[in-house]
């Protein structure tokens, strides 16, 4: 009983790690598409 306590600690830990994870990739993204369109914008 112990052991599967901890496993599901662990599970939501992992969970909100991987949350995190990709809302930074989603942020990242969102700026590179932004500065490309800029960039774009700027030289065109």
């Amino acid at each position: 009983m112990a052991t599967e306590d901890r496993f599901l600690d662990l599970t939501r830990e992992h969970r909100a790690i991987w949350e995190g994870f990709l809302t930074f990739i989603k942020i990242s993204t969102a700026l590179c598409i932004i500065t490309v369109a800029l960039l774009g914008l700027f030289v065109a």
